[in-house]
């Protein structure tokens, strides 16, 4: 075999050792095995950060989770579904917020690999000059992809 034979056969191999280091993504009935833990959002620091633990039995290599938030009201702050973090909070309740007082939503993707049981810590700094002083978050996993 030749150089130049060697050489046309380079992008076939590449190609190939690509495809089988691609991951693949999880099924939704997956994502309740991976859990966000220790959310903070500090608004006078301009950052968010958390821990990603893996309950499952794949192999995690990347995992993508949204974030939200929306200004407060006061017909929300009377709800018991808030967690008081810093000067935001968490909303947990069922019912949507109001799409209207949406601040941010933004994807924050987590490339990390983590074993079944292992956990990772992340952290995002982000512009939050808003000029409110009541706001709700939410975040909730959109795709996990793994082995």
């Amino acid at each position: 075999m030749g150089i130049k034979s060697i050489i046309m056969c380079l992008p076939v191999i590449l190609f190939m050792n690509c495809s089988i280091m691609d991951d693949n993504s999880l099924p939704g009935d997956q994502f309740n095995q991976v859990q966000i833990s220790d959310f903070e959002v500090n608004m006078q620091r301009d950052y968010i950060r958390g821990k990603i633990q893996n309950h499952g039995e794949h192999d995690i290599t990347s995992s993508i989770f949204k974030f939200k938030i929306y200004t407060g009201n006061s017909e929300t702050s009377g709800n018991t579904n808030l967690i008081n973090e810093n000067s935001a909070m968490m909303y947990t309740g069922k019912d949507s917020l109001d799409p209207s007082k949406l601040l941010l939503s933004q994807n924050f993707v987590v490339r990390e690999p983590l074993k079944p049981g292992y956990s990772t810590e992340f952290y995002f700094e982000l512009k939050m000059d808003y000029e409110f002083y009541d706001f709700l978050y939410t975040y909730e996993i959109v795709q996990l992809k793994g082995r």
